[in-house]
């Protein structure tokens, strides 16, 4: 039986080619740029992570996922009032307001923990907070319930947040609440002292994950994913899932999803991480391994990251060899 495999690496087409030497492209990857040569180029509409996990495991009728509840406690389980966010910096010039991340470093992680914190004090008739993990908090509201509309934390980074700020006035005792919580990041001490340091102030809060599981149907499918977040929502959710490492060791025999965000960070985050050593990992541990599970016919690919088109591998697609060589410069240049 041969297994369906939908490959999710958001970013893998926005990298900016032209930082990466073009020799590595064409020669340090030979499985990935066989994928490209060989692949089948389908019209995709799914262009973030969450659009594109709601289509590869068919739950129709959704925009986001309830990614809150995987680490809701069991009395909210399932409660639309559960949230995720995290602290940003809100960058507004005359007509948008972009949604831009704040470093990660020792000071910075303990002026939003001491934010984070007086917020929980001032508000706490109005919402729960606990932190999660890596500045990643839960909120549970108590007087009022969410906008549903808001994107992964990762997928908006970079992005206007305008659009997703005037669907919140729908929702009007939620959208008074989130304000007040910003007007009152805007005051506070630590922000005065970050912008006499040059630093960008922690100005705003992005929330997402909001809703409920009891829709989600269940699919017979297998995940693969190094994320925490995915990972412990799987779980939440009833998905069997494993971490990366397994795609390489043990090879895949059943429909699965496999997913990597390390590119996708590595492209939202402020500071240097070199994009070739993280494509070199996925060569080694994904493409290498899944090139060859199609190749014996164990397995049929397709490769999503978000872009307009996906890529569709099969056994008969490797018998293309009259196909002219491709790599992610000649994809992404064209």
């Amino acid at each position: 039986m041969v297994a369906h495999i939908d490959l999710i690496i958001p970013g893998l087409f926005d990298i900016p080619v032209d930082e990466l030497d073009a020799a590595s492209l064409k020669l340090d990857f030979p499985a990935l740029n066989q994928f490209l040569r060989l692949g089948r180029p389908c019209l995709n509409q799914a262009f973030d992570l969450e659009s594109i996990l709601i289509q590869s495991m068919d739950w129709s009728g959704l925009k986001t996922l309830p990614f809150a509840q995987a680490f809701a406690k069991a009395e909210t389980l399932d409660s639309e009032n559960n949230l995720l966010f995290k602290a940003i910096h809100l960058k507004a010039d005359m007509y948008n307001a972009i949604v831009v991340p704040i470093g990660n470093s020792r000071d910075s992680d303990n002026e939003i923990s001491l934010i984070i914190n007086d917020l929980k004090d001032l508000f706490k008739i109005d919402c729960d907070i606990e932190k999660i993990q890596n500045n990643l908090y839960l909120m549970h509201l108590k007087q009022c319930k969410p906008a549903q509309h808001y994107p992964h934390y990762l997928s908006v980074i970079g992005r206007k947040a305008d659009p997703f700020i005037e669907q919140s006035k729908q929702a009007l005792p939620w959208y008074k609440l989130m304000n007040e919580m910003q007007m009152f990041m805007h005051q506070h001490d630590i922000n005065r002292k970050r912008l006499e340091s040059d630093l960008l102030p922690i100005n705003s809060l992005w929330f997402w994950g909001a809703g409920n599981i009891s829709t989600l149907n269940q699919k017979p499918v297998h995940w693969y994913c190094d994320d925490e977040l995915l990972m412990q929502f799987a779980e939440v959710v009833g998905i069997n899932c494993s971490k990366l490492d397994e795609v390489k060791q043990t090879g895949i025999s059943f429909d699965s999803i496999v997913v990597d965000l390390a590119l996708l960070e590595a492209l939202k985050s402020p500071g240097e991480i070199s994009l070739r050593d993280i494509l070199i990992d996925l060569e080694t541990r994904l493409f290498r391994p899944l090139l060859e599970s199609v190749k014996l016919n164990k397995a049929e690919l397709r490769l999503r990251a978000g872009s307009t088109n996906d890529w569709f591998l099969n056994r008969y697609s490797t018998w293309k060899w009259w196909k002219k060589s491709k790599s992610l410069l000649d994809v992404i240049g064209h």
